[in-house]
């Protein structure tokens, strides 16, 4: 007879969003099929203008093929679950994967323990090997909030990574997309309906509202590192990249007012709009970027 850890280790589901990404999506569900620790379904929610991805027939013993019209990751990962509530009553977990990374064989497994130790954790992540990390000791960059404590969210709602070889850091207020996360804890709890595309921030916000909604921890298992290809197929050019994270960003601080004045979050946003545009040493993609803020800056302004 199976114990509890051991049916527990056996219960995973993970959505994947996609979208005209056929060569990087097989290459995804090719780790997923050699993990230590075997989901018993996997869902990919496809955007693709055609449904070429459907023939995919990958080495998974329960594989679900969803097309959908929404061109939004949120939306995408939010379809996966309603697919989850209505035919997956028993599960213990669900891991969201992005469609252009590459986990190492033992990512599940590692994040399903993590969380099986400690029932405080609504959620775990490892940590992306192409991740930026924000190193300044200047007080000044950390009041703006452009730079903080790793793990956390600055007053400016600028996310700060985990850097790498801190083992477990259990004071995390966010987690990236590629997560595992406990079933109950997330029942109810969905993505934001109205981001479009690649829905930069969303898992920002999605993660701080489990741990605001549910009062339980977030962690960030940063000795365990997968691949980011970071995938050029259907992302948006820098300007937009940058106008969406400065707007949706904002809607982070709308739900969140209290903890994140909205003044801290415009100050960052002139600061990094200025500090672009006076710049001797502009690069074209710089200034693009500083276009883009400031396209947002009108939006939030």
């Amino acid at each position: 007879m199976k114990s509890f850890v051991e049916e527990s280790r056996q219960s995973v589901a993970v959505i994947i969003p996609t979208r005209n990404r056929p060569n990087e999506l097989s290459s995804v569900l090719e780790c997923l099929a050699e993990q230590s620790l075997q989901p018993v379904v996997v869902i990919v929610v496809d955007s693709s203008d055609s449904r070429f991805s459907e023939e995919f027939r990958p080495k998974i013993e329960n594989y679900i093929y969803i097309h959908t019209t929404s061109r939004s990751a949120a939306m995408q990962r939010n379809i996966g679950m309603d697919w989850i509530w209505d035919n997956e009553k028993n599960l213990q977990f669900i891991a969201f994967v992005d469609d252009d990374v590459l986990l190492p064989t033992h990512y599940l497994e590692i994040l399903v323990d993590n969380l099986i130790e400690d029932s405080e954790l609504a959620g775990v992540s490892g940590i992306a090997g192409l991740e930026n990390y924000y190193k300044s000791e200047k007080i000044i960059t950390n009041l703006i909030g452009i730079t903080g404590i790793q793990g956390r969210i600055t007053k400016a709602c600028v996310n700060i990574p985990v850097k790498p070889g801190q083992g477990l850091v259990k004071s995390a207020d966010w987690l990236i997309g590629c997560s595992l996360w406990r079933y109950s804890d997330i029942s109810n709890i969905f993505f934001e309906k109205d981001f479009e595309g690649n829905s930069i921030f969303e898992d920002v916000i999605f993660s701080h509202r489990v741990k605001h909604l549910r009062q339980k921890k977030l962690c960030v298992n940063s000795d365990l590192i997968f691949d980011h290809l970071i995938s050029p197929i259907e992302r948006e050019n820098d300007r937009s990249q940058y106008r969406n994270w400065v707007i949706n960003r904002s809607r982070f601080q709308s739900i969140f007012p209290t903890s994140f004045p909205r003044n801290r979050l415009i100050l960052h946003s002139i600061v990094l709009v200025v500090g672009f545009l006076l710049s001797p040493i502009l690069q074209k993609r710089r200034r693009h970027s500083a276009l883009g803020i400031l396209d947002a800056l009108r939006f939030i302004l």
